[in-house]
């Protein structure tokens, strides 16, 4: 038997699956039959025996599984490869470009006119962070300050030295001096002071006593008590007083004295 397999009549179209099925090393294979006409017959489907015998088939086209790919398909697919491609060429160029744009360091340094050598900013005021002194507040300390040593200690700041500071010079101005002749109430000086010496220069009589006090008043707080019958010379002091410094020369006959303070 010859069979033309380029001309295989197919008495009606006959192509269906079947409900058989193979496992292959791809998946689960569906039977197709198919019928084909006899050589020997027209309009017979052709026949197998026992014998072998090789059938040529020619297909014009076959069905595709669900979603095989196609020529169609494949067209756009290439048409979106070639766009992708395109633009990841303009993105290279725009990185090109970029590159060109930013400046080479100069010995470590960004340029800012080529040079590489730092550039004056001028800015007629820059923002203070929060916080910040002002003169406003720098004038109020200098205000605070500006007394230091300057008036008297209740109006000045005071200042403390250190336990093992060196020695300070200090001018000395003149002291003040007051001479007590006779018995009675001597105020001297009115507010602080300091009480540097009683210099005895003729002793009192009969009991005479000198009483020096921090007021102006003869009472209050006694700084000393002299005894002038048995006292001769300076009897030095040096006393700080806040009050006043008054002297009260009482009993016998007054002492010679002259009181030195300032």
């Amino acid at each position: 038997m010859t069979i033309n397999n380029n001309f295989v009549a197919v008495p009606a179209q006959s192509k269906s699956l079947d409900t058989n099925t193979v496992t292959t090393a791809v998946g689960v294979v569906h039977r197709q039959v198919v019928s084909l006409a006899s050589s020997d017959a027209t309009g017979s489907y052709l026949g197998f025996n026992s014998d072998s015998a090789k059938v040529y088939l020619t297909n014009i086209s076959l069905p595709l599984p669900t979603g095989a790919s196609t020529s169609a398909l494949q067209t756009t697919g290439n048409n979106s490869l070639s766009s992708i491609d395109s633009k990841i060429t303009t993105g290279n160029s725009s990185l090109s470009s970029i590159d060109t744009k930013t400046p080479a360091l100069v010995t470590g340094r960004v340029p800012v006119d080529g040079s590489a050598v730092t550039q004056p900013i001028s800015a007629a005021s820059l923002p203070l962070p929060a916080g910040a002194a002002t003169q406003a507040t720098l004038s109020s300390i200098d205000a605070k300050f500006s007394a230091l040593g300057q008036n008297t200690m209740s109006a000045s700041t005071p200042v403390v030295l250190s336990s093992n500071h060196s020695d300070i010079s200090v001018k000395n101005k003149s002291s003040s001096f007051s001479n007590i002749t006779t018995t009675g109430t001597t105020t001297i000086k009115s507010g602080a002071g300091i009480f540097r010496r009683l210099v005895i220069n003729t002793k009192g009589v009969s009991s005479n006593t000198f009483t020096i006090y921090d007021n102006t008043a003869g009472s209050g707080t006694v700084i000393a008590t002299v005894d002038t019958v048995n006292s001769t010379g300076s009897l030095e002091y040096g006393l700080a007083f806040s009050t006043g410094l008054t002297i009260v020369s009482a009993s016998g006959t007054s002492a010679n004295a002259t009181v030195i303070y300032e």
